[in-house]
């Protein structure tokens, strides 16, 4: 720190760069600001939660009007992806067992 006509001088940094200081500043070290923290959020109060009926038994929603077409199309709906998968894992087993012969026939198509 170097002392020029009543003004600090810093130097140091990059290249020697001084910064000049002069008046209040160059006297006396100032006080940092300091930031309050924030204020506590406050968060809405979750209604009571009333007691629940039968929670947890079967694979059933039970809602207030749930017909019986409602279960019956479920049961086709579940019923054909079952037959779904299998069918699909029937082809994959086929097609893995006759590997040799579709290799075979994919070569002859490409030459």
């Amino acid at each position: 720190m170097a002392q020029f006509n009543g003004s600090q001088a810093f130097s140091g940094g990059a290249g020697g760069m001084a910064i000049h200081l002069r008046g209040a500043a160059a006297g006396r070290a100032e006080k940092i600001p300091t930031w309050l923290p924030a204020p506590p959020v406050t968060r809405p109060m979750a209604a009571p939660k009333t007691k629940a009926t039968r929670a947890g038994q079967g694979i059933w929603i039970h809602l207030e009007q749930e017909s019986a077409w409602e279960k019956v199309f479920l049961v086709m709906l579940i019923l054909a992806a079952v037959i779904g998968v299998g069918y699909g894992f029937s082809y994959m087993v086929d097609f893995v067992q006759n590997w040799a012969g579709v290799n075979l026939a994919v070569g002859q198509l490409v030459q």
